[in-house]
């Protein structure tokens, strides 16, 4: 039994370092029987910051019923619905067994009220709130925005990983570029999104079936974490699992022939979908555990994900999404090696975003700019390329200098005025810099600037 008041630092930062609520919210938590030993220091500190809150509880043995009635999809009760579409902090702490993910899902799922935040804790425990409350959320959310910068920059990646005798492994996977955003779990969830909790993780979501080679998976499965020799190759060709091995009776072969068994009875075509790539970046997690909330979050760790992505806003769909972790890999996005044995190259993939340069685009007067406002945040005097997939927010910074400043001045003007052609666009930037004193713009610095919001995907050229 948890002493009461153990975890009560843990939920202070839960509410107001990652959800950032005030006693303007009104407080929402989904709960089971996974909340029941650290509820009442939750109650505890709801009370004492004198927030707001409802509760509603569904037992695991409800939840399973709900799965069991569904047909296309699962119905949660209107009552719930209503509660979320209420609230502006919720917390989601159910269990996290790959059984309730629909249950899960149909939570996310649902449209919240405008400006709100959902923490999403499947299976949360003493040990999930052990972490967050020592994660150092400021180093995670700086690793976090270089890595989604560099998955968002690649056009392609290759996973090496190694088996116990140090031979290597290569997954080659197709990254797409910023056409394809990544996203970002850095434990602060800002309004209108949500996000996983413990913080630590940066990943990249196929939305069409990419991924060929191996990887050594030697970390962990869900519900098992693996010992030297329980390591296992999995086989990918063109985004599935084909194989592995070996097929005997350790935990991986063990819990993929279940996965495979599950998916055939629920006939579930989906389930061996490459789904996912994301890099750990939590330096507190020491060791892997077989949760995947924690072991997808270990600094030297990255994860391949198998089945659904659709929970991310992404194309593929099944009844799983399960975590395979490896330890100890090397990533490399087009030419740079931006983890090496595990470790974060923070440096290198800094050099690289430094040195991007972008030649101006040729373009005639007449050429019409649209901007995808969705795609950008001027965030505390910063421009940024916000990554905006499935109600998850991130921001990735794309400027700096004057750069930065006449990439926001180009983006007021056509927030104002969409769908400017190059030559009305260069007149009321003119207009606006004159108005204030300021010198005419130099159209080869425009045209540079266009060219950087183009790469970005926050503009688009028509009649170029």
């Amino acid at each position: 039994m948890v002493p009461a008041g153990t975890y009560l630092d843990s939920f202070r930062v839960l509410l107001f370092q990652c959800l950032q609520a005030t006693r303007r919210d009104q407080v929402l938590v989904i709960y089971d029987e996974s909340l029941e030993e650290l509820f009442d220091d939750l109650v505890q500190v709801l009370i004492e910051s004198r927030l707001q809150a409802s509760f509603t509880y569904l037992p695991e043995s409800y939840q399973r019923a709900l799965v069991d009635w569904r047909r296309e999809r699962l119905w949660l009760p209107d009552s719930l619905y209503a509660a979320i579409g209420e609230a502006t902090v919720i917390l989601n702490v159910l269990n996290g067994h790959p059984w309730a993910l629909p249950v899960r899902q149909a939570i996310l799922d649902r449209k919240r009220v405008k400006g709100s935040r959902l923490a999403h804790i499947p299976g949360i425990s003493s040990a999930v709130l052990e972490i967050l409350s020592s994660s150092p959320v400021e180093q995670i959310l700086e690793q976090s925005e270089l890595m989604a910068w560099g998955l968002g920059e690649a056009r392609r990646a290759r996973l090496v990983t190694y088996d116990g005798q140090g031979r290597p492994h290569a997954l080659d996977l197709d990254l797409g570029g910023w056409e394809n955003e990544p996203l970002m779990s850095p434990g602060v969830i800002h309004p209108g999104s949500w996000g996983n909790v413990p913080p630590g993780e940066s990943f990249w979501c196929p939305d069409s079936l990419t991924g060929s080679g191996t990887v050594c998976i030697n970390g962990s499965v869900p519900k098992a974490p693996l010992a030297k020799d329980e390591a296992c190759l999995l086989h990918f060709e063109e985004g599935r699992l084909v194989r592995w091995e070996p097929d005997g009776e350790g935990p991986v072969p063990r819990f993929l022939r279940q996965a495979r068994e599950a998916a055939e009875a629920r006939q579930d075509p989906g389930w061996n979908q490459f789904a996912e790539l994301g890099i750990g970046l939590n330096p507190v997690i020491e060791r892997l555990t077989g949760n995947p909330l924690f072991d997808e979050k270990k600094a030297g760790t990255i994860h391949v994900a198998i089945g659904d992505n659709s929970g991310f806003g992404f194309g593929l769909r099944a009844g799983i999404h399960a975590d395979l972790v490896t330890v100890a890999p090397t990533l490399i996005l087009d030419d740079v090696e931006a983890i090496v044995a595990g470790e974060l190259d923070a440096g290198a993939l800094d050099r690289w975003r430094r040195s991007r340069r972008f030649e101006p685009l040729v373009l005639n007067d007449q050429a019409r700019l649209i901007l995808h406002a969705e795609h950008f945040e001027g965030l505390n005097g910063q421009a940024m390329r916000r990554l905006c997939r499935a109600d998850r927010l991130g921001y990735v910074r794309i400027a700096e200098g004057e750069e930065e400043i006449l990439v926001r001045e180009v983006v007021a003007v056509l927030q104002s005025r969409d769908n400017l052609t190059l030559r009305a666009l260069h007149e009321a930037l003119d207009n606006r810099r004159q108005s204030g004193g300021g010198e005419p713009l130099d159209r080869k610095r425009l045209s540079t600037a266009l060219a950087l919001l183009a790469h970005y995907r926050v503009i688009e050229v028509n009649g170029g």
